[in-house]
């Protein structure tokens, strides 16, 4: 998560909710966790903890570089490599398989559809 260009948090949905409840911004129950960090953490609104906006994201901030320092830095997960490979000849359709095909997928649409049948 990022606020105003700074890192606030960056780890597993599931550990957000912890993470921000012990800086001090505990999740309600019964509430969706990424609309109270959206709404109640990131930005300045009523029913999270009354910050001017200028301190709200010196905490987020400084409660971060904290947390870094004493977990030690995250490391980025390697990429898997790409092992698709494209066949070396792909048979395309002609113009009449795709026209066939389609006129048929119009005509199934047309025919099955609630909203078009009368």
């Amino acid at each position: 998560m990022v606020q105003s260009g700074n890192l606030v948090y960056q780890g597993d949905a599931s550990e957000a909710v912890n993470y921000f409840a012990k800086i001090g911004f505990k999740c309600p129950e019964l509430s969706n966790p990424a609309d109270y960090f959206f709404m109640h953490v990131l930005t300045e609104l009523e029913g999270g903890p009354n910050f001017s906006q200028q301190e709200r994201e010196n905490v987020l901030s400084d409660a971060w570089k904290a947390h870094k320092n004493k977990h030690g830095t995250l490391e980025k997960k390697q990429p898997a490599e790409n092992k698709y490979e494209v066949p070396p000849e792909a048979k395309t359709s002609t113009l009449l398989e795709q026209f066939q095909l389609l006129l048929k997928r119009s005509w199934r649409e047309a025919t099955r559809n609630p909203m078009r049948v009368r």
